[in-house]
């Protein structure tokens, strides 16, 4: 900003509002000059409570609002997560709001889809009545032919709940673009739902997967949350070890950086459970109370039981006894069991770990074999097995290591790697332990940590979702193998075939890996209506018609604003009514519902959104008329306790529980039963049932080789294309960004103008390639032999590996004005399905390629 004077400035803006919002966005007091000027009277300013829209952890903000216009974002103060900061996305949204590329009103496609759309502006009861008929038709025929599609809102009890239940629609996921992978596999193994996080309140030793620290959120939280209560565990003493094929900002804040191949970490993270075992490590009494690995196991790799419950062998009694029965239960050893062999699990852990040791390991993952004996040793001495903490008075095991990754599952074996990178904490007795390893917010199991474990393999007809069938029946609903699916529903076995869609906020066409895979399949889609404050790509080459949501001036909610650490809810309030035609996304679906005839009595909207919402009977909507949405959240506010309902939200906007969570709650082995009374899935014998199953019904190997009982490691499908593609290449986020929501931002824009590919000095050298130069990057699927190619501009850093290079998420949009020709998405050289996509539906973000320098 150093060059531009307020009247150059001025001059090149289209209003002063945004000139306001550009200014204000840096930081500036560019509405506080013009009030000590006389040009906005003083006392028409306010400051009104809220939440962030843009960015991902719901941020409290204090928007400044002068003669009606809003002109600043701040940070509120009183804020858990962010403390009166605000990040730049948190601020530059301002420009969002008034932005004047936004859809100003309902607009109905004129030309054939597959193209860049034309369009006629139509009024609002003409877009409901389109839509909302079509809604009504299908659910009279067979709900499940209406796919809906969200990318990330914040009201998921009147969306993905409320309105699914009434409409019967199919909803498919952007999780497994996000990190699914890494929730099934926390949902399976341990039974919260997430990823993986530290307690950074007291972790000594940290193992940053795939984490950016400073540039990055992580898991349930953004970027202010995290970074800071890494910082302060850095005060105190918090040493690191950065796991990542680039290095980037991580870099001054760790002690060394393990730069490992892509897609390896499975290896890598089974050689440090080798290493634990070998060296002792082990928490012993966790283990045997805690886990699975002590129930006894038959040569086909399945638990012997007794009725319903697993059989372990009783060292005191010299038999085999139910595990609830027995004294003491054997970790190890082979036992007789009415005449035949029987293990605990633990032995076949053991027994499954021998060959991976820091030798294997450093072969598969590129680093150094002492290296990562060193991590594992360092693991296994700062885990301080058997220590306790005392804290607030109780009692707590102390293991202070821990480990950060989140979409860091967005690889081929992601579910299988986020259980090996689970296993040695568990085996040091880490998680949940004060300074361990944590996965979730909540405090409580899933359900899902039993349902997990009761999916059978079914006979087609299947669901779009293929949850349940021989492809893959443990399931993230990959949107990518659905629209695959589509194309070919004799082949997956689907039915019924759908026939429309709504796409709420979300852009698959560059959201998603395999854009072609999604072009073709919206084709044979009869009709696509999109929910969004933006012409999205996927809008403007496919939409039907497009209904324009507001951004943050609507309610939204309810929110919880909480960290780790400390319980807070709050909901969105909305600082000036919607702007140009917008609608808030509830009232969307209100009048969707009514016009498709699912609003009113029994099994209608309303009455699935008291039972989402949980509203105390006294505070249910009445069912017989259409509810304003702010009755909505006051409802819900009333039967949360709040006093004066929605107005207690107007200021402060949020409600901060005056005490910190308490330690018995806190922890898992302090709750009664601890853990909530689950053993840990250390042997997913359920998974090999899975794998049997799979194969009994005649599925091919692609689909029923990660199904196994522990973690294993097999070459990447990757890895088999031709020898000229010798780089990985792999993606990566940028904080100034958000999803589909931020990149045609002008401030944001400018701090990240264009498309770059990370390269190394070594393998750019080798290819003639200089800093700045365009170079072609070529894919190859190693399943089909197909090739895509896109061209981009190089940057020559050494915080990336050799034989790999790396492209930004953010790009390749042609619809805005602000972003367009600004470089291409990675998403365009990946792929999906068959090879790339693994047991859960884990969908690769690595792909072989090779780099050759542009002939201008």
């Amino acid at each position: 900003m150093a060059g531009i004077t307020r009247r150059s400035f001025l001059k090149g803006t289209a209003a002063t509002t945004g000139a306001l919002a550009l200014y204000s966005a840096f930081g500036g007091t560019w509405a506080k000059d013009l009030l000590e000027e006389g040009a906005l009277p003083a006392d028409n300013e306010e400051f009104i409570p809220t939440t962030c829209w843009i960015g991902k952890q719901d941020c409290g903000i204090l928007v400044r609002k002068v003669n009606g216009r809003l002109v600043k974002f701040e940070g509120h103060p009183k804020h858990p997560r962010n403390l009166g900061t605000l990040c730049v996305k948190g601020m530059s949204q301002l420009q969002a709001v008034y932005d004047p590329y936004r859809v100003k009103a309902p607009l109905r496609r004129t030309n054939a889809k597959g193209q860049s759309g034309e369009w006629v502006e139509i009024s609002w009861d003409e877009a409901i009545a389109e839509v909302g008929d079509r809604i009504r038709d299908i659910r009279h025929r067979n709900p499940k032919l209406l796919l809906w599609q969200k990318g990330r809102s914040k009201s998921g009890a009147l969306y993905d709940e409320a309105f699914l239940d009434a409409s019967g629609a199919v909803k498919l996921h952007h999780g497994a673009y996000c990190s699914d992978a890494g929730y099934r596999a926390m949902e399976y193994t341990v039974g919260f739902k997430g990823v993986l996080h530290p307690d950074f309140k007291h972790c000594n030793f940290l193992l940053s997967w795939g984490w950016n620290i400073t540039g990055a959120g992580g898991n349930q939280l953004c970027w202010i949350t995290w970074p800071r209560e890494f910082l302060d565990a850095r005060e105190r003493g918090l040493k690191t070890v950065i796991i990542d094929p680039m290095r980037r900002q991580a870099g001054p804040f760790g002690e060394k950086w393990l730069p490992i191949r892509p897609g390896t970490d499975l290896a890598f993270f089974n050689a440090l459970s080798h290493e634990l075992l070998a060296n002792g490590f082990l928490d012993r009494p966790y283990l045997t109370k805690h886990t699975n690995v002590v129930f006894l196991v038959d040569d086909r790799g399945h638990f012997l039981k007794e009725g319903e419950k697993e059989l372990v062998w009783d060292l005191k009694a010299g038999r085999a006894l139910a595990f609830d029965a027995a004294a003491d239960p054997a970790l190890e050893g082979t036992y007789a069991v009415d005449g035949k062999r029987a293990r605990p699990a633990f032995e076949l852990l053991k027994e499954h770990l021998a060959p991976y040791t820091p030798e294997f390991a450093a072969g598969v993952c590129g680093l150094s074999a002492d290296d990562i004996r060193e991590v594992a040793l360092t693991l296994g001495r700062e885990a301080r097995i058997g220590s306790t903490l005392m804290i607030d008075g109780r009692e707590v095991p102390y293991r202070p290591v821990g480990i950060m990754g989140y979409h860091v599952t967005q690889q081929e074996l992601g579910f299988q790697a986020a259980r090996a990178a689970i296993t040695p904490f568990l085996l040091l007795g880490a998680f949940e332990a004060a300074g361990g390893v944590k996965s979730d917010m909540a405090r409580s199991i899933t359900s899902t940590f039993d349902s997990h474990a009761k999916i059978t393999v079914k006979d087609p007809p299947y669901g779009i979702s293929l949850g349940s069938s021989k492809f893959y029946p443990l399931n993230s609903n990959n949107s990518g193998v659905a629209m695959k699916a589509l194309l070919d529903p004799e082949k997956y076995g689907i039915s019924p075939i759908p026939e429309m869609m709504l796409i709420h906020m979300s852009n698959p066409l560059l959201s998603f890996p395999d854009q072609k895979v999604f072009m073709d399949a919206y084709k044979k889609l009869q009709y696509i209506a999109v929910i969004d404050p933006w012409m999205s790509e996927t809008a403007d080459y496919f939409a039907d018609i497009v209904l324009p949501a507001a951004t943050i001036e609507k309610y939204e909610g309810p929110l919880g604003v909480g960290t780790q650490y400390v319980d807070a809810k709050t909901l969105r309030m909305p600082p000036i009514e919607p702007m140009f035609k917008s609608r808030s996304e509830v009232d969307i679906y209100l009048d969707l519902c009514e016009r498709a005839g699912i609003l009113f009595g029994e099994h209608g909207y309303l009455e699935a959104v008291n039972h989402h919402l949980k509203l105390k009977e006294e505070f249910h909507l009445p069912t017989d008329r259409k509810p304003q949405v702010s009755e909505i959240f006051d409802a819900w506010a009333r039967s949360e306790g709040f006093e004066g309902g929605l107005a207690f939200f107007r200021n402060p906007a949020l409600h901060v529980k005056p005490k910190p969570i308490p330690v018995e709650k806190l922890y898992a082995p302090l709750w009664n039963p601890p853990y909530g009374g689950v053993r840990h899935r250390i042997y997913g014998e359920h998974l090999l049932g899975l794998q049997e199953q799979m194969r009994a019904k005649g599925a091919a190997e692609i689909y029923w080789r990660d199904y196994t009982a522990l973690p294993t490691w097999r070459s990447l499908t990757l890895d088999a294309s031709p020898a000229q593609y010798d780089l990985y290449l792999i993606s990566f986020k940028k904080i100034q960004f958000k999803q589909s929501r931020s990149t045609f931002i002008p401030t944001l824009h400018e701090l990240e103008p264009e498309q770059r590919l990370e390269m190394n000095p070594e393998a750019a050298a080798a290819r003639g390639i200089s800093d700045g130069d365009m170079v072609a990057v070529e894919s190859q699927n190693a399943i089909t032999g197909e090739t895509r190619q896109v061209r981009t501009r190089v940057n020559v850093r050494d915080y990336i590996r050799p034989d790999t290079v790396a492209m930004s998420h953010h790009y390749g949009n042609w619809v805005s004005p602000v972003a367009k020709d600004v470089g291409p998405s990675p998403n365009q050289l990946f792929f999906t399905g068959e090879g790339y996509v693994a047991n859960t539906m884990d969908q690769s973000y690595h792909v072989k390629v090779r780099v050759f320098k542009e002939v201008l």
